[in-house]
């Protein structure tokens, strides 16, 4: 029986959101190949030799300011045996309290700050602009991932970002049971947009919105992410949470979504040939 998170107080809402974030990227460790290490200093993903800026992360931090720099070093060692480069997410509570400075002192940089978002379900807005004939299916397979997802579909043959998603996306299945779900909408028979949800902590995260540039300001976006999070309230589900893009923000808002915090990633520079 899946637990419900429905505690709605400011604090609750942030923690839940950390929690879910950092499920979001231990949930790959259903992929052969993929390292997942959760330990009491933190939580490493990694994909040995397959660059990327997702599967390649240290987030969740609870390090000893005396060893702090140390397993810094280690740490950005170890990545790079394995041919990658770490990307670095800070999240409130991690530690120690100057981790950030120590990261730049390191050669880290800032990449990215994302607004970290929630909403009450109940709370929910619609937006009732969108192009006719505009529908939404369920992705119920792999192959129609790979060949209509607008996003996984400029991955080519051979491991990538986009294989390691599908593989993980397989991992869970794509029954109408899997904690993950996937969205398709197509106009004419033309895919134009995506979305996925990720049931986990008690709340439903939305993951992987996107729309081809050619139908974006149409509502399409808010439109696919409306039915998910309807889907995810008719589910018994409280709380949405998500990561927002800056293309997103206001879209997001709009919705009813509320920032509760923002993640900061940082990594390093690509190494001189």
């Amino acid at each position: 029986m899946v637990n419900i998170f429905t505690d709605t107080s400011v604090d609750g809402l942030k923690d839940i959101s950390i929690e879910h974030y950092f499920d979001s990227f231990t949930c790959f460790s259903v992929v052969p190949g993929i390292e997942v290490y959760q330990g009491v200093d933190m939580i490493r993903i990694l994909s040995p030799g397959i660059p990327n800026w997702l599967t390649n992360t240290v987030l969740r931090c609870r390090l000893n300011a005396e060893d702090a720099d140390t397993a810094i070093d280690e740490t950005i060692e170890y990545f790079q045996s394995k041919g990658v480069k770490p990307y670095w997410r800070l999240c409130p509570g991690d530690l120690p309290a100057d981790l950030e400075p120590r990261l730049i002192n390191k050669g880290f940089s800032l990449v990215d700050e994302q607004p970290a978002m929630v909403i009450d379900l109940a709370k929910l807005k619609q937006n009732n602009r969108t192009p006719d004939g505009f529908v939404i299916e369920r992705i119920r397979d792999a192959a129609t991932m790979k060949e209509k997802h607008g996003w996984i579909s400029q991955f080519r043959e051979g491991k990538s970002l986009g294989t390691l998603l599908v593989d993980m996306f397989s991992g869970y299945g794509f029954d109408a049971a899997s904690d993950w779900q996937h969205y398709l909408g197509v106009i004419g028979g033309k895919p134009v947009s995506w979305a996925s949800v990720f049931y986990s902590t008690g709340v439903a995260g939305i993951y992987a919105v996107g729309t081809i540039p050619e139908a974006r300001r149409q509502g399409i976006g808010s439109a696919i992410t409306y039915r998910v999070l309807m889907d995810a309230r008719q589910r018994g589900y409280r709380i949405g949470v998500l990561q927002s893009s800056q293309m997103g923000y206001n879209m997001y808002q709009k919705l009813g979504f509320e920032t509760v915090f923002t993640i900061k990633t940082y990594t390093l520079p690509e190494p001189q040939s």
